[in-house]
C-alpha cells in the first residue's frame, strides 16, 4: 500500500498457486500493487519446487488442480513444517466451499476462502498477517494511516471490522481455523 504507514511494514512473501494462469497472474499483480513480494506457481509440483528454494510467508492455494491438488500440497507443506521447515500461513482460495466442504479439507488450511473473494477482503486479511510478521513499531514512529480511517459510529464497516478482528483473535488460539465465504449462507 504505497505511500501509507504500510510502507513501514515488511512486504509479505506470497506464493499464489493456481492452474488458471490468468487468475494467478492477476491476483499476483493485485497483491504486488499492495506492497507484497509475490511469486506464482501454476500447479502443485511447481509450488513445491518454488518453496524448496525460498519459503514464503503466505501461500494462496487453489484446491482443484490437475496433478498434485491443493490439499496434497497443503499436506506436504505441513509435513515439511513438522520436520522443522518454516511454516507459511496457508490460505485456500477455491471455487469449492460452503457447507458441503469436509472439515478434513478445511483443517489443512489456516484460512479457507471461497471464490470469488472480494479483493478488499483478501487485501485486508493479508495486511493483518503482514502486521503480525512485522517487527514491532515504536509508538513515536507510528502515524495515522489514511487507508485505515476510524470506523463510522455504528456503521457496517465497524461491524465487519469487529467481526474480522474477533475471527483473527479466535484464530490465534491454538487449533483454531477460520472460514470465510463471499456467499452469504442461506
Amino acid at each position: 500500500m504505497s505511500g501509507s504507514s504500510s510502507s513501514n511494514l515488511h512486504p509479505l512473501a506470497i506464493l499464489v498457486v493456481d492452474d488458471d494462469v490468468d487468475t494467478a497472474t492477476s491476483l499476483a499483480e493485485l497483491l504486488s500493487i499492495h506492497g507484497h513480494a509475490v511469486r506464482t506457481a501454476f500447479g502443485g509440483l511447481d509450488a513445491l519446487q518454488q518453496m524448496a528454494t525460498s519459503a514464503p510467508d503466505v501461500v494462496l492455494l487453489d484446491i482443484c488442480m490437475p496433478g498434485l491438488d491443493g490439499c496434497e500440497v497443503a499436506r506436504i507443506i505441513r509435513g515439511e513444517c513438522a520436520a522443522g521447515a518454516k511454516r507459511p500461513f496457508l490460505i485456500a482460495l477455491t471455487g469449492y466451499g460452503g457447507e458441503g466442504t469436509p472439515a478434513s479439507v478445511k483443517s489443512l488450511f489456516d484460512l479457507y476462502l471461497v471464490k470469488s473473494v472480494e479483493p478488499g477482503v483478501l487485501v485486508g486479511v493479508l495486511e493483518r498477517i503482514r502486521r503480525l510478521h512485522s517487527p514491532p513499531l515504536r509508538l513515536a514512529d507510528a502515524e495515522d494511516s489514511p487507508e485505515d480511517p476510524p470506523d463510522p459510529p455504528g456503521g457496517a464497516t465497524a461491524d465487519s471490522d469487529r467481526q474480522c478482528f474477533t475471527q483473527v483473535r479466535d484464530f490465534l488460539k491454538p487449533g483454531a481455523r477460520l472460514t470465510y465465504s463471499a456467499f452469504p449462507p442461506g
